[in-house]
């Protein structure tokens, strides 16, 4: 059997929509990462010099580049690039998800609140405008959609 691996393709970013209660593309990806940080507790003692680690809380964080879509959000008619520079602006909270769209065996799905921590916006004349943005999770990012009515 020959071994299949996830592509970049695969991985869309999305945003939920609070009006029509589903989640919406927010622009094409050409780039994204998801990060999972632990942070560790050591102590010591007299007694025992022995180092001991737990971790103690985790953080997340997720990168997106892309290219900014035209199409407008059902929510408000704006164009996302709009929505995501006013969520900066705003320092607003909303849930995002980053899975693959299609049910295959190789499905990734995380879903998570963030506050879009920052945003740039580049547009050179001939070509596409793209974004780099960087999303500051706010809580655990789960595996299930939290809104599934399923």
């Amino acid at each position: 059997m020959a071994e299949e691996y996830v592509e970049g393709k695969d991985l869309i970013l999305y945003k939920w929509n609070t009006v029509d209660t589903e989640w919406e593309p927010v622009a094409c990806a050409t780039d994204n990462s998801f990060e999972t940080t632990l942070n560790f507790l050591e102590s010591i003692t007299k007694c025992d010099e022995s180092t001991r680690r737990r971790p103690t809380s985790k953080n997340y964080t997720s990168s997106i580049s892309g290219l900014v879509s035209t199409k407008a959000s059902q929510i408000s008619g704006k164009v996302y690039s709009d929505i995501l520079q006013e969520e900066a602006d705003n320092m607003t909270k909303s849930w995002y998800a980053i899975y693959t769209p299609e049910v295959t065996d190789k499905t990734f799905e995380k879903y998570f609140e963030a506050y879009i921590n920052s945003i740039s916006f580049a547009a050179a004349r001939e070509d596409n405008m793209t974004f780099d943005a960087e999303l500051a999770i706010d809580g655990d990012a789960v595996n299930t959609d939290p809104f599934a009515t399923t």
